[in-house]
């Protein structure tokens, strides 16, 4: 079973609250925004590969496109034991963690390239008059800290590892 993750309601948000949430905060918990920028919130990557504790983004749809998950939810070891028969986690689901920055493949130029490099693959006309998805992580999302709603519009169509480009068994 998936354990909801911890989360404060907005409507909780005091500043009692912020106080006490301020001093749960660790240096691993203050990533770079971009070179030389920083934040105490945590950045999360909306493309991560299946791991234990990663949040569940999404599941993909039979049209190419993600529905995503209204309410955080942490990935198990039990999750990942049935979404691992078959096709990989990330041809079925999309994942967030902590975005590592400077530790990742993908950061160019002192931000994530792949929201810059994605909306331009991506015509603005294939997702310019869709309502933005829900998300569980947007305000900690790294692509949409570096392009805002213009990085939530391509989201939906975009998935980690398609299915169909894997090798074939023969």
């Amino acid at each position: 079973m998936m354990d909801t993750a911890n989360q404060i309601p907005s409507s909780d948000l005091d500043s009692e609250n912020l106080v006490n949430v301020s001093k749960t905060l660790t240096k691993k918990d203050i990533v770079p925004l971009s070179d030389g920028e920083i934040s105490s919130k945590k950045i999360l990557c909306p493309s991560a590969h299946a791991t234990e504790g990663a949040i569940l983004l999404g599941v993909r749809q039979s049209d190419g496109t993600v529905l995503f998950i209204k309410d955080r939810i942490s990935v198990t070891k039990e999750f990942l034991d049935i979404a691992s028969k078959g096709d990989e986690p990330e041809t079925r689901f999309r994942f967030s963690c902590p975005c590592i920055g400077k530790g990742c493949k993908q950061w160019v130029d002192g931000g994530c390239s792949l929201p810059d490099r994605l909306i331009n693959m991506i015509s603005s006309s294939d997702s310019v008059n869709e309502p933005l998805p829900d998300c569980s992580i947007r305000a900690e999302c790294r692509w949409f800290n570096q392009r805002g709603y213009e990085a939530c519009r391509i989201c939906p169509i975009i998935i980690r590892r398609d299915a169909s480009n894997k090798p074939k068994a023969t």
